[in-house]
This record gives C-alpha cells, sequence and structure tokens, in this order.
C-alpha cells in the first residue's frame, strides 16, 4: 500500500544579478532542448559513454568494495552506500558486485542492511528494498541472521537448528491459525456464500421467475391480495395474462384453414400448458422465501447483512435443544423471557447463523427462520379487509408448517386480541406450527401470559443478564469486527464491565456495555482526525463571529471615525484568524497521519495474510512430499523473522512520533459512564 507523501516544488529560476548588465548569453545558459537536438548527436553522445564507460564516484565505491581494497570499513558507511546503489539509476550495471558484496559482509552488517531497507520501504510505501535484498541473500545467511541477538548487550539463547526448519514454523503456525479460525466470522461467510450458489442457468431462470413475480405483484410482499381494490387489481393481471394465449389461438385459426390441423394444435397445447402449469405450481408450492408481515434471517444471513455472534453459545444450545423436542405428539415452544437490552434478539440471529452452517440437529436441518413483531399481528384491520394479518401468515406457511421457525417478538401482544387464535395455531394438532420461538419480558409474562391458556404451549427459558466473561468474548469480537487497528485491553474490558454494572442501573448487560464501547471507539477515531483540536477551533470561530458582528455592528453605527476604538477589535480579529489557520494546518497534520497510519496498517495485514496462506502451503507441501522452492522458504523466514517485526516496531514509533491514540483507555471510559449516568439521573425529572 503505498504511503502519502508530499510532493517537492520546484524551486524558481535566479534572477538577473543587477538591472543594468546585460543578459548572458542564452546558448550558454539555456542549452538546446533534448527535443530539438539532432537525433545523431544525441546516439554519438550515447555511444562515446558506453564506450568510455565513464564511472561515477557511487560505482568506483561500490567496485573498490567488491574487491575488498579496505576503503569503506565501517558498517553503517557500508550499509548507506549499498542502499544508495539501490536507489541509483546503474543498478542493473552493479548488481554483480551488489552481489559480491552482500556475501563478503558480516552478519550484523546483513542484519543491518536489512532494517534500513526495510525501514525506507515504510515510510515510501515500497517493496521494492527489502526484496531485492533477500535475493541476493541465500538461505545459510538467513538461517546465520536469525540467530543474531535481538539487541545490544543480550546474548542471543541457543537455537535449535531445526526450529528455523521453515516446514516446523509453517506448522506450528497452522496449528495457531486453526484455532483462530474458530473465532473469524469473515471466513464463515464467506465459506456460506460459496455454498448458497446454484447452477448457473437455474439461477438465471430462477431470477426470471423473481423478476415476472415482482412486477406482477403477486409473491413481492409476501402476501395475498385483501382488499377489494387489490383483488380488482389482480384480476386485472390475470386477465392481461390470459390476453397472450388467446391471441395466440386466434393467429393459429387464422393462419390453418383446416379445421381438424387447427384442433389438434390447440388440444396439443392445451396438453403441453397443463402440464407446464403442473410443473409451475409444484415450483410455487415450495418453502416461501418470503411470509407478510416477516423479516427472512436465514437469507439475510446467507447474503452477509447479519455479523456472527459469540460468548452465548450455553443459551443457544438450551433453545435449540426446545426446538428439537418438538414432534406430531406433543410441542413445547420455548419462550424466552428476559429484561430488555440482555440480547434476546441477538440470540436469535445467533440461532439464524447455526441454522444456516448446519451446526444444528438432523430434524433442525435446513429450517428458514423468519422473524415477526408481534403488534404487526395482532393489530385490528379496516372494514376492506378480507383475512386479518395472523390468517394472512398462517395461510401463506400452508404445507410447510414443519419447514419454517417462527420467531414471535413481544409474544404477550398476542394474548390482546388475537390470543385464542394463536393458541389454536401452536396447539399439539397436526394443523398447528411446530416451531415457534416467543420473546417476552418477566413483567409481560406475569401479567399477560402466565395467566392464559398460552401458558401451556411455552416452554419457560430464562435468559440472564451475560457474565464478565460472555461480556468480555462479546466486546472482544466487537473490536475485532468494527475496528482492528484501536487496542483494547483486558483491563479496560473488564473496567467497561464494572463500571456500568455499577453506575448505570436502569439498562442491561451486555447492552450497556457494547454501548460504551462503541462510544469509546467513536471518540478515539474523533482523536485520530484531529477532535482535540476541532473543539479550540469551533471556539476560535464562535469568537470571530462575535468580533465581526461586532466590528459591523460600530461602523453600522457611525462610529467608524473613531479609529482607536475600532483599532483593538480589529486587531484581536486579526490574532484569533492567524490561530484558526495555525489549528486547520494542526488537524490537517493529524489527518495525514491518520492516514498514513491506516495504509501502513493495511500493510501490515497484508503482509500478514500472505504469511498465514504460506504456511498452509507449506504444511500442504510437506505432507505430500512436494519439494518446497527455495526462494518461497527464503521469502517465508524473512517476513516471518525479519519485516513483520520491523514493521511492528515501525507502527509503534510512528504512534509516538506523532502522538496518535491507538487504544482505547480507562479514562475514555469512565468520563463516558459518568455522562451516560447523569443523564439517567436527569430523566425521570424531565418527565415529573
Amino acid at each position: 500500500m503505498k504511503v502519502a507523501i508530499s510532493p517537492f516544488t520546484a524551486a524558481p529560476s535566479a534572477p538577473f544579478s543587477s538591472v543594468g548588465s546585460s543578459p548572458p548569453a542564452i546558448e550558454k545558459r539555456f542549452p538546446t532542448p533534448k527535443a530539438q537536438q539532432p537525433f545523431w548527436s544525441s546516439l554519438g553522445k550515447k555511444l562515446l559513454k558506453w564506450i568510455r564507460k565513464e564511472e561515477t564516484p557511487l560505482i568506483k565505491n561500490i567496485n573498490a568494495l567488491a574487491k575488498q581494497t579496505g576503503i569503506i570499513k565501517e558498517s553503517s558507511q557500508k550499509v548507506s552506500l549499498f542502499l544508495e546503489a539501490l536507489n541509483s539509476k546503474h543498478l542493473c550495471r552493479l548488481k554483480k558486485n551488489l552481489r559480491i558484496i552482500i556475501k563478503n559482509m558480516s552478519d550484523l552488517e546483513r542484519k543491518l542492511l536489512l532494517e534500513e531497507a526495510l525501514k525506507t520501504d515504510f515510510e515510501k510505501g515500497q517493496r521494492f528494498r527489502g526484496n531485492q535484498c533477500i535475493q541476493w541473500m541465500s538461505l545459510k545467511h538467513l538461517h546465520s541472521l536469525i540467530s543474531l541477538p535481538s539487541g545490544e548487550g543480550e546474548e542471543s539463547p541457543p537455537i535449535d537448528q531445526k526450529a528455523l526448519d521453515a516446514h516446523l514454523i509453517a506448522k506450528h503456525v497452522y496449528t495457531v491459525r486453526q484455532i483462530i479460525k474458530k473465532y473469524e466470522g469473515e471466513d464463515a461467510r464467506i465459506k456460506l456464500l460459496h455454498t448458497s450458489k446454484q447452477f448457473f442457468l437455474f439461477r438465471i431462470f430462477n431470477n426470471l421467475i423473481r423478476t415476472l413475480i415482482v412486477a406482477f405483484n403477486l409473491l413481492e410482499l409476501g402476501k395475498e391480495p385483501n382488499t377489494y381494490f387489490e383483488t380488482k387489481y389482480m384480476l386485472d393481471i390475470y386477465w392481461r395474462l390470459l390476453e397472450i394465449p388467446l391471441h395466440i389461438i386466434k393467429f393459429v385459426l387464422h393462419l390453418i384453414v383446416n379445421p381438424l390441423i387447427s384442433i389438434a394444435i390447440i388440444a396439443g397445447g392445451t396438453v403441453a400448458s397443463g402440464i407446464a402449469s403442473l410443473f409451475f405450481k409444484r415450483w410455487l408450492n415450495r418453502c416461501p422465501n418470503q411470509l407478510p408481515y416477516c423479516i427472512n434471517l436465514t437469507q439475510q444471513i446467507k447474503n452477509g447483512l447479519i455479523k456472527p455472534i459469540y460468548g452465548r453459545e450455553q443459551e443457544l444450545d438450551e433453545i435449540i435443544q426446545a426446538l428439537a423436542c418438538n414432534n406430531e405428539t406433543g410441542r413445547k415452544h420455548p419462550l424466552l423471557i428476559g429484561k430488555s437490552g440482555i440480547g434476546k434478539t441477538e440470540l436469535m440471529k445467533g440461532l439464524g447463523w447455526r441454522l444456516a452452517t448446519g451446526e444444528v440437529p438432523a430434524i433442525l436441518k435446513n429450517k428458514k427462520l423468519f422473524y415477526v413483531n408481534s403488534g404487526e399481528l395482532a393489530r385490528n384491520g379496516n372494514l376492506f379487509d378480507f383475512k386479518s394479518p395472523l390468517k394472512q401468515l398462517i395461510d401463506k406457511i400452508g404445507e410447510h408448517r414443519k419447514d419454517i421457525i417462527l420467531v414471535v417478538e413481544e409474544a404477550h401482544n398476542l394474548s390482546d386480541i388475537s390470543g385464542q387464535r394463536f393458541n389454536s395455531v401452536i396447539d399439539t394438532s397436526p394443523d398447528s406450527l411446530f416451531y415457534v420461538v416467543g420473546i417476552t419480558t418477566p413483567e409481560e409474562y406475569e401479567a399477560k401470559i402466565e395467566t392464559t391458556t398460552l401458558d401451556r404451549r411455552f416452554k419457560k427459558t430464562p435468559i440472564q443478564e451475560a457474565s464478565l466473561e460472555q461480556t468480555r468474548t462479546i466486546l472482544r469480537h466487537m473490536n475485532r469486527q468494527e475496528a482492528k487497528d484501536i487496542k483494547i485491553s483486558k483491563k479496560v474490558l473488564n473496567h467497561i464491565y464494572e463500571q456500568t454494572s455499577s453506575k448505570i442501573v436502569k439498562r442491561h448487560q451486555p447492552d450497556k456495555s457494547i454501548f460504551v464501547l462503541s462510544e469509546g471507539i467513536k471518540n478515539v477515531r474523533s482523536l485520530q482526525e484531529g477532535g482535540s483540536f476541532k473543539d479550540k477551533l469551533n471556539q476560535l470561530m464562535a469568537k470571530k463571529e462575535d468580533l465581526a458582528s461586532k466590528l459591523s455592528q460600530k461602523k453600522l453605527h457611525g462610529l467608524a471615525l473613531q479609529a482607536p476604538h475600532l483599532r483593538k477589535i480589529s486587531l484581536d480579529l486579526q490574532t484569533v484568524e492567524r490561530k484558526i489557520e495555525k489549528c486547520l494546518k494542526k488537524i490537517e497534520v493529524k489527518q495525514k497521519a491518520f492516514q498514513t497510519f491506516l495504509d501502513l496498517k493495511k500493510q501490515q495485514e497484508w503482509h500478514e495474510k500472505w504469511f498465514y496462506n504460506t504456511s498452509e502451503v507449506l504444511v500442504d507441501q510437506a505432507t505430500k512430499g512436494v519439494k518446497t522452492p527455495k526462494i518461497l522458504e527464503k521469502l517465508y523466514l524473512f517476513n516471518a523473522y525479519f519485516l513483520l517485526p520491523q514493521l511492528d516496531q515501525h507502527l509503534s514509533n510512528f504512534v509516538a512520533k506523532h502522538q496518535m491514540e491507538v487504544e482505547v483507555t480507562k479514562e475514555i471510559i469512565t468520563t463516558i459512564v459518568n455522562r451516560l449516568a447523569k443523564q439517567e439521573k436527569i430523566e425521570p425529572t424531565k418527565v415529573s
């Protein structure tokens, strides 16, 4: 990833020394441009240079260093000369000598050379110098470099030569990678998207039918025509569709004179249309992807719109066991009872991920999860409605009662208006729904469900607040998904849980901890983009507006003649404008540094991804007995022991140099929690 570098502006040409002196000769001061020079003269100059083989001081020093004449003895001078040769235009001419120099270098000099080359590459956003140096080194050189001490005055620990084998390192990295993959939602999402793809032609046919259905307004909303006007509109569409075969029959009758042939064609067309309608009816009779008043969570997960959840595996297992026990003889639908903000709806997203990935019992595989708000089902229809919303939903489900899991949010609303009807929908009869999950709060359960017949249909599953370990796991994965470059330590996560549990009473875990962490990440982002200077800038802008309005007001009142009185205001205004310019420059510098930091982080992620992928390739080659290419093994060791550590060190130095905020601290969390606690105390006063 290229790092943004400010361009260099060309210096203006020097003026003449004096006004009276005549300008120098134009031919000597300004030579003929290359475009106007004769071709043969330029070609002749090039041939003369090639024949003479003019040697610059750089070429002389490189040749002398390759012959070991002893001109340059210090390591730092050798490294700087080597890097200068890499940047010169004579690199192709010096390659042979550079290989000899790097071969004759000591291990410490090679290590210093690699560090300086990588540092230059990181600053300029390139990958040339480090790659060139590693190609000219051998595996033996790399192994000796790895065994060197990490700093001055430190003794190098004894290193087993077998540990330097790239295959052993790759095997260790591969096992770590397998552990990380269990917690990576992105890989699971990509795998899920690949497995859900259908055959190409069938997908085109499916999209064509879906486009027609959308155009005719038949199944896009997942509901049937429910009013007089919708029915009339549908009948008009059906009649227009029937006009097409009628026109075809009319054309055939006009074209063919023999009535027997026309009757045979019409009869054959009728049979073909009947068979086609039968197949079309079977296709339409499959499990629907859309239900009225519902959201298809399974489809949203396959489309990548919902991220996986972590930390609530025990609660998910209880819900899945309760659903798997439902059969023909008796059913107890799970009813999640818990306070608001503890993650009941998020548990349903986790259930959708389990269903989409197939991590469920065999009886629940290939089921579709639909989410519905009970307020939509329990609402009163108008006089023109033929069916209630609940009736529309049940009719649309039809014969697919065993293929659908229905999640009912705020299930206590069903006992108000449609309690008896919903009671019959989830009873133990064969025509009722098999898999229903209800969600409610303890107060609403005691008031509206416990005293009704709905209570017998549900299996009560209490959901408690997330513990410290669960909240920490949720917050850690939230940090990985939303802000990988911002560090959050374990102590800060514990501090978030403790502060929110003690000071924010009206909200519950993990909702309040998630909100506090998101606010902390926003705060750090604002500081990275110059937020500390933006507050000062706003104050200066307000002060500038006050001074400008005061100055214009006094001028309008005829006080412009009193110059000493207005001079102080104008001077203050100029001072404020200068401060505003300085503040804007600081914000610009801060934003440029932040963009450079993001580019370096992307570069680091790219190298880490390459490192992990190469480790898998090396393990696969070692198991199959395939010989690994030397360049791949050298690059792997180079990334493992030099490039990645140097990049980490460069990032830490960059952060320290620009004073960038890359970590959520306890002070930021304490400030946010105190502000939220103060808002909680103010809210009852406003209501009263």
